[in-house]
């Protein structure tokens, strides 16, 4: 509201909105409990650092070439994520309670920037970071947004936009972007901004729009990049189009380190314009093989030729050698295509047959003005942008090309971006590096003699530390067990798509399981020893935590093999991911007849080998192994076996859960029962608690208590215990006392 953002003239202070605050904090004081408000505003300030220092170190990870130039601190960004880690550290010392409350406020005030101040806020940019002339009363339905750099050919880009949103009754928004440095408040580049916005809209003001609104945009931005995708957010655009010079600019890039990003995070769709050269086209080309970017590509081509009276050719590619029922489906899939376009007029449906989809593409873009493409169904670990084959025909066109991506739906646009941050932050691997850690892993996944000697050796190793109850032979067991190798193969295969790589890999894992197996068993028929240890029963009882650990092993694994810089670490890995010991359980269990322990040391064996082969696969793909040749083909051969291993985590985890849950309440029950025996105890002089244990039965919990008594114990004592404890338990308790009678002497 107007009145809260008032300023005092002198300071720019807003002594109303402080007032508010401040007559809030008190009422919360006054009317609620201080130390919990004190711990809620603990809590929103750690919050608050955590968001600033978080989006700093983001910012200072993956800080681009088209950012604004500025000082760079040393490390960078250790500071700001030291400072994270602390933050973070310090929250679970607040207490349950006030978190619980912190994070219910914080909701509200989520709530309540979506419904209002989100609104306000891009109003109040306006003047600030956002300059642009005043709209016209009528509301656009199309929205184009046109972002233009100095020099660019506007004139082209604007005739594009305007055609586009024409026939929709649009407006076209074109935008400069001012970058300023991080170190400096956006509020700085204002002065400069407002310069550029009215040389940027003078520039403009020749442009023949016809009934289309034109709105030149000027944006201050610490990016190129991040300019662009915040206007097209707030001004809620429908396609933005983008002139591409042809080449990336950048090693590793795909288009360049400014269009890179806004077309991964794009919030509408995208239409790339190569050089930006757009012609009056009389023929327009657009090839497709179905999907939703080649309908959209269809709708944009509809637009451009009716605005200049051409003709369409929808072309399809079929390769040599396609069975004759391909050219039915073929036109089926055209006439997909063009559905509901209403242009039957204006299109020239085309199949051709050739030994190749590229050049054959390429040649008939000749005969034609301009050619639209649709981006390639890309997968979610793709590292293209706009799909293979489209990049590559744009790349070797010597016409003028566009190419159209379609919004994703939100559920699958978050999950992408998610994905591409979490890539980002990893190192990618060149193409020789990849190839090496292929054949390497590949060598070590085949089961030869080597392998076999290993894990008998291995085997032994561990079985004879768990009969002897001996941590440090089973680490000896750890270290030199070579299984951890074939699943490392299977995470490869998955990740390239291999079926054969994977066929080797699963074949030596099942080999060397029934051979550790094999091996303990026959360990424990011979051996003497019979009783079950700890470490045998610490490997019968896995819980999430072991899951969690799994997941980590199997990423550290992928990536210590993938990197050289870190393969020292391989040993501390093998003693992490421990999949030996759990085999030697299962043998010893199936020896004595115990199935309970083989049954548990066979869970946290598939729990270890699971967890492993998805974080592995994963890492392997955020190190930039991608499927080769058959990209699509492989690419569902990633997807299908992705879906198998995830379905095999949640039948793991849900046993594991059970037993966590199980682990938890056991855990829980001891600490009361101790609290309570501690203070009924302490109240009666002469008795001194010892310990305790608890045995649980399906409808009592058996507890045996055993004291020291200096006196006499008082009738009922036991009786008074058991029912302090039912009392806090809320279930019936059968206690059992064992008393010390002990005595006291005193030398001077």
């Amino acid at each position: 509201p107007g009145l809260l953002r008032r300023q005092a003239p002198r300071f720019r202070t807003p002594y109303a909105l402080l007032g508010l605050v401040g007559f809030g904090a008190m009422l919360f004081c006054l009317l609620g409990d201080l130390e919990l408000v004190a711990r809620m505003g603990s809590l929103c300030a750690l919050w608050a650092m955590s968001m600033v220092v978080l989006g700093d170190a983001i910012r200072m990870r993956s800080r681009g070439e088209n950012e604004a130039e500025g000082f760079r601190l040393p490390m960078a960004p250790l500071f700001p994520a030291l400072a994270l880690v602390v933050c973070l550290f310090l929250v679970p010392t607040m207490g349950i309670r006030p978190i619980v409350a912190c994070g219910v406020w914080l909701l509200g005030g989520l709530v309540f920037y979506l419904g209002y101040v989100k609104e306000k806020y891009v109003e109040g940019q306006e003047g600030v970071v956002v300059f642009k002339k005043k709209r016209e009363e009528r509301e656009a339905e199309y929205r184009v947004l046109v972002p233009l750099g100095p020099g660019e050919r506007q004139t082209e880009l604007i005739k594009l936009a305007v055609a586009l949103a024409d026939q929709e009754g649009g407006e076209v928004l074109p935008l400069r972007v001012v970058t300023i440095p991080a170190q400096l408040a956006l509020r700085e580049g204002a002065r400069m901004a407002e310069g550029v916005e009215s040389v940027f809209s003078w520039s403009l003001s020749a442009e023949d729009t016809g009934q289309v609104l034109l709105t030149p945009t000027t944006r201050v931005a610490r990016s190129v990049s991040q300019g662009i995708l915040d206007t097209a957010t707030e001004e809620k655009c429908d396609l933005l189009v983008l002139s591409w010079e042809g080449h990336s600019g950048t090693k590793g890039g795909v288009l360049g380190s400014v269009l890179d990003p806004v077309v991964q995070s794009a919030p509408c769709d995208v239409l790339l314009v190569k050089d930006g050269a757009v012609s009056e086209p009389d023929s327009i080309l657009l090839p497709t093989r179905g999907g939703t970017h080649a309908a959209m590509a269809a709708r944009l081509a509809v637009k451009l030729a009716r605005w200049r009276g051409a003709k369409v050719t929808v072309l399809y590619v079929s390769r040599e050698g396609a069975p004759a029922e391909e050219r039915e489906d073929a036109m089926e899939l055209i006439e997909r295509t063009v559905e509901g376009l209403e242009a039957d007029d204006l299109i020239v449906p085309k199949v051709i047959t050739a030994p190749g989809v590229v050049g054959a593409i390429l040649k008939e873009a000749t005969k034609h003005s301009l050619m639209i493409l649709g981006a390639s169904e890309e997968g979610l670990f793709g590292r293209v942008l706009f799909g293979t084959i489209p990049e590559r025909i744009a790349r070797k066109s010597e016409s003028p090309v566009m190419i159209a991506k379609q919004h994703a739906p939100l559920p699958q646009f978050w999950v992408k971006r998610l994905w591409n941050a979490v890539y980002r932050a990893f190192p990618t691997l060149e193409a020789e590096e990849r190839s090496t850690v292929y054949q390497q892993i590949r060598e070590s996944a085949r089961a030869d003699i080597d392998f076999f000697v290993m894990i008998t050796l291995s085997a032994t190793i561990a079985t004879l530390g768990l009969l002897l109850n001996s941590a440090a032979v089973i680490i000896g067991g750890m270290l030199v067990a070579p299984l951890m190798s074939p699943i490392i193969g299977i995470a490869m295969a998955i990740a390239l798509g291999n079926a054969r790589l994977l066929r080797d890999g699963v074949e030596s894992t099942i080999k060397g399981i029934f051979l550790a197996v094999l091996v303990a068993l026959l360990l424990a028929r011979i051996l003497p020893i019979g009783n079950t240890t700890e470490e045998i029963l610490a490997r019968t009882t896995p819980n999430l935590l072991d899951l969690v650990i799994a997941l980590a092993s199997g990423a550290a694994g992928a990536y210590a093999v993938s990197r050289k810089d870190v393969s020292a670490a391989l040993p501390g890995v093998a003693i992490a991911a421990a999949l030996v010991p759990p085999l030697g359980v299962v043998g010893i269990g199936l020896a004595g007849g115990q199935l309970a322990v083989a049954g548990g040391g066979l869970l946290l064996f598939g729990t270890n080998l699971v967890g492993i082969t998805l974080a592995g696969t994963v890492s392997l793909l955020l190190l930039g192994f991608r499927p080769v040749g058959e990209a699509r083909e492989r690419e569902s051969r990633i997807r299908r076996w992705l879906v198998v291993s995830i379905v095999l985590l949640l039948v793991v985890s849900l046993p594991l859960g059970l037993l966590s849950g199980r682990a938890i309440q056991a855990s829980q029950e001891e600490e009361v029962v101790s609290r309570v025996l501690v203070v009924e105890l302490a109240e009666i002089e002469g008795v001194s608690l010892v310990h305790f244990e608890v045995q649980r039965q399906a409808e009592t919990l058996g507890v045996t208590v055993t004291a020291y008594v200096s006196e006499e114990v008082q009738e009922g004592l036991a009786e008074d215990l058991a029912a302090a404890l039912g009392r806090e338990l809320d279930r019936e308790v059968r206690l059992r006392l064992i008393s010390i009678p002990v005595s006291e002497t005193t030398v001077p």
